[in-house]
């Protein structure tokens, strides 16, 4: 996992920099929440690092970039989840996680929408899932602005004062971050079976 963080730093690194930062930024949010598996956070921080003081800027852009990838998603789970849907659940061998939140979306779908955006785990799987059980669109939007809104200010805010620190807070502790997220969001969906 580190590995991983390391080789995308340094492919973020470049891009940051470029003429077609903001394309790229804007391409990896739109395309993360419905398909790709890059997230954008990494180049977010990068772009900051690279000397942009305009971090609520980039925050915001992400977040709407995001937030369309994530209406599309939707939509792709209304009209095509027998066909794209289930190939990108396929392709990304996500079967297991995909039936767990089928079995409790309709439940509480702010609450589980705006988990999702928020943590490490794998937003398109969610995304795809309230289109395909036609969530309340909503909530569904309400909760993805706010999740991601909020996960992508909390990176840019965090690049900006920490500076350099952020990479390597990120290393040290992205697979804990990631493990305890997955843990949280059992304990919520085991809360809300039982209760």
């Amino acid at each position: 996992m580190i590995e991983h963080i390391t080789k995308s730093w340094e492919w973020f690194s470049v891009r940051a920099e470029g003429a077609h930062t903001k394309a790229w930024l804007l391409a990896l949010s739109f395309t993360e929440s419905f398909i790709f598996i890059i997230p954008p956070d990494p180049l977010l921080s990068a772009i900051i690092l690279a000397g942009s003081s305009r971090w609520k800027y980039y925050a915001f852009i992400t977040t709407i970039a995001s937030v369309l990838g994530a209406v599309l998603g939707y939509l792709i789970g209304v009209f095509f989840f027998e066909t794209v849907g289930t190939f990108i659940i396929h392709t990304y061998s996500l079967e297991s996680n995909f039936t767990l939140v089928q079995e409790n979306f309709d439940k509480n779908t702010f609450g589980v929408i705006l988990f999702a955006a928020i943590t490490p785990i794998p937003f398109k799987v969610f995304v795809l899932m309230a289109g395909f059980l036609k969530a309340n669109f909503f909530a569904f939007i309400l909760a993805s602005i706010l999740g991601r809104g909020a996960r992508y200010a909390l990176v840019a805010f965090a690049t900006h004062k920490l500076g350099g620190r952020a990479l390597t807070i990120a290393r040290r502790h992205s697979m804990s971050v990631t493990v305890i997220s997955f843990f949280v969001f059992v304990l919520y969906i085991l809360y809300i079976v039982l209760t």
